[in-house]
């Protein structure tokens, strides 16, 4: 966190969006301390994908 970097893990499904086109999208809680914390993650598809 120190270096503004965050990594995600463990997300599914990743398979079933179209190789191009879509925009994934991930929030979180503000981190004040530790090495973990919840996030919130979804793929927006565009019409016709």
């Amino acid at each position: 966190l120190s270096h503004d970097k965050y990594q995600i893990e463990m997300m599914t499904n990743l398979d079933k969006l179209p190789q191009t086109g879509a925009m994934i999208v991930a929030s979180w809680p503000k981190a004040s301390q530790g090495s973990g914390f919840p996030a919130r993650v979804f793929a927006i598809i565009p019409d016709g994908s």
